[in-house]
């Protein structure tokens, strides 16, 4: 019989979102909490086959962070966006169990509370995700996405930032330590923003996915992919794509060597009938879906 927490769990860690038991009243059912999140496919069956019932954390301030908006502090929360001629809708959103809504963001590099909002959960926080469900002392409302978003995570307001008395944190360089190689790109002030990220033109070689795939429930518009490419790598952030590769820390994604027999198991080169055209074979593995 299907374990729909478990299912769920599976995809977070499938698309790179370092995942851990809970409690009903939130609390970590691990020794270390946030600390022990993982994308090890094993270690999170074998946490929900030991807990079934096991409510779904993700650790905060590595794909994003999320803005915690309480039920009570919602129109406020909406009037200051609308000030800031911010789309809400362009933003991955969760209903929480407690009536309030997880708005999912860009990395931030801060944690802290927001007054008159909630909080943003970042560095060192976690957030319950859907399917989880609150324990009925706590009113046993259940997390549901209710918007997948543009299929990336936008920066986070200003105004929130301003708040924390922080500025937005600098995007990387687009350059890498990847096994003691460095790997950058021709023209060294660039750095790794939105633009330069796969796109539905421009697809990841490797999982075919984009910076538009949907993160959350709905008409499915592609695998979502945060990667990009750099130099004879390309950088995929899709874990089931990984094989024998480990997980970049600088980049959060695993990668790919094009050139040639790569760790992930797979020589995505093929020579082509053109003689001049190189293309790439992408990793046919296990693919899932939102739907």
């Amino acid at each position: 019989m299907s374990n729909p927490l478990l299912d769920a769990a599976l995809d977070y860690a499938r698309r790179g979102y370092p995942v851990f038991p809970l409690k009903k009243d939130k609390k970590p059912l691990t020794e270390h909490g946030f600390k022990d999140a993982t994308t090890d496919l094993e270690q999170v069956a074998s946490w929900w086959r030991k807990w079934p019932y096991a409510n779904i954390g993700i650790r905060t301030g590595v794909l994003f962070d999320v803005v915690d908006v309480e039920a009570e502090n919602l129109g406020r929360f909406e009037a200051l966006c609308d000030q800031e001629d911010i789309d809400l809708d362009l933003y991955p959103t969760v209903k929480s169990g407690g009536g309030g809504f997880h708005y999912y963001v860009a990395v931030t590099g801060r944690n802290g509370p927001l007054e008159g909002i909630g909080d943003l959960k970042g560095q060192g926080g976690y957030v319950l995700a859907p399917p989880s469900q609150l324990s009925h002392t706590k009113g046993g409302g259940r997390y549901e996405w209710v918007a997948s978003g543009s299929g990336e995570f936008p920066q986070c307001p200003t105004w929130i930032l301003g708040q924390l008395g922080h500025s937005a944190r600098t995007p990387s360089r687009f350059a890498v330590i990847f096994k003691g190689q460095r790997i950058e790109s021709e023209d060294q002030s660039n750095e790794v923003t939105s633009e330069h990220r796969y796109t539905v033109e421009d697809p990841c070689e490797i999982c075919e996915g984009h910076k538009n795939g949907r993160h959350g429930p709905g008409a499915d518009a592609g695998m979502h992919c945060w990667g990009f490419r750099s130099g004879q790598y390309a950088i995929c952030t899709r874990v089931e794509h990984a094989g024998g590769l480990e997980l970049n820390p600088k980049t959060l994604g695993y990668h790919h060597r094009l050139t040639g027999s790569c760790g992930c198991g797979v020589d995505h080169r093929e020579p082509s009938e053109t003689a001049n055209l190189t293309i790439y074979k992408p990793c046919h593995r296990d693919r899932t879906f939102w739907s």
